[in-house]
């Protein structure tokens, strides 16, 4: 018999005022992919974050239903869940091309869907893209065991969403990266409007260099007045810091969003490492 193998804890930070906080008065964001999770929990009634985990499983381990094993130490429901799964494995379409019933030769052109995965799409009505992807079987049964009112949502939604809420009002030219885990995920902005979201899986500061820059020339971006904002697994004394500035006139690490309080617990981790599921969080 199989037993269900223990996710490891990155991080696990809980408020004290969690013991009077009414689960109706909160919600839960959780982003995670295959290897491991991160989940925060929002308290409506002031506005305010008070728990944030952050969870991996080891390699070629397939046991999702460990991942959220975390659910079973929180009581209730709560007043909104979201979720969202990265995967490489993506296409933003926009809307007006876009066809359901062509979704297979979509997908066929940029990707690989794998064996055992289900082809889905987002629709972004606000920005007027589609995002198409794939995701595992048993990751999406997993999500609707635990979560069975909840409807699943590409990472890139949110982190679109997010930005496209930022900048809807404002001019000029934006491009953020956030890092995680050997991958990095770039999103440009011109005029309110997405020009790109992609990927890339990186294992060295001269990969990461070189996809930023070609993001620059491919899009005409100039590294002498747009700034990089970085969020994620990016620190200041680190040599690719110290690389990008190079070539790059204005770097700077991404705060955390400010539409809400974050508890004083959270100081124990950068303020920019977990952007990306506080962005998750504002797009309810």
């Amino acid at each position: 018999m199989e037993t269900t193998k223990t996710p490891s804890v990155r991080a696990e930070i809980i408020d004290p005022s969690i013991e009077n906080a009414l689960p109706e008065n909160c919600n839960m964001s959780i982003l995670l992919q295959e290897d491991g999770l991160v989940f925060c929990i929002l308290r409506n009634d002031v506005k305010k974050y008070i728990v944030l985990g952050d969870y991996t499983l080891e390699k070629n381990t397939t046991d999702f239903a460990a991942l959220f094993s975390f659910k079973d130490q929180l009581e209730g429901v709560f007043a909104h869940y979201q979720i969202g799964y990265y995967t490489p494995n993506f296409s933003i379409i926009p809307a007006p091309l876009f066809n359901p019933n062509r979704i297979e030769e979509y997908a066929n052109f940029q990707f690989e869907k794998g064996e055992e995965h289900i082809l889905l799409f987002d629709e972004l009505k606000t920005s007027g893209l589609v995002l198409i992807y794939s995701a595992p079987k048993a990751l999406l049964q997993t999500v609707q065991n635990s979560f069975p009112e909840v409807k699943i949502k590409h990472a890139g939604f949110f982190t679109i969403s997010h930005y496209h809420n930022l900048y809807k009002n404002k001019p000029g030219q934006h491009l953020h990266l956030q890092i995680w885990n050997g991958h990095l995920e770039v999103i440009a902005i011109e005029n309110g409007k997405v020009l790109l979201l992609s990927s890339f899986a990186f294992q060295t500061d001269e990969d990461m260099l070189y996809f930023t820059l070609n993001v620059y020339e491919q899009l005409g971006l100039n590294p002498e007045s747009v700034p990089l904002k970085i969020s994620g697994e990016m620190e200041k004394s680190s040599s690719i810091w110290g690389l990008l500035l190079t070539y790059i006139r204005f770097v700077e690490l991404e705060e955390r969003p400010a539409t809400a309080q974050y508890s004083h617990e959270f100081k124990s981790v950068p303020a920019h490492l977990y952007n990306r599921v506080f962005q998750a969080a504002t797009c309810v």
